[in-house]
């Protein structure tokens, strides 16, 4: 599995098959392969990307 944050676009990112979306300003929230699984928007990219590590383990 590939845990490097890659960007797709401006304000798009993926990480590990999720995508998040957002940026400092407006919060990032993250979307799962399956559909969204988060309903929280996150402070900062890294706390997106802690969230989306706990529903893989959670898996």
């Amino acid at each position: 599995m590939n845990d490097t944050l890659r960007m797709i676009d401006t304000d798009l990112y993926e990480y590990r098959r999720y995508a998040i979306t957002g940026n400092p300003r407006i919060l990032f929230v993250c979307i799962a392969p399956y559909g969204a699984f988060s309903p929280k928007a996150y402070g900062t990219i890294e706390e997106a990307k802690a969230a989306i590590d706990e529903d893989i383990a959670a898996r």
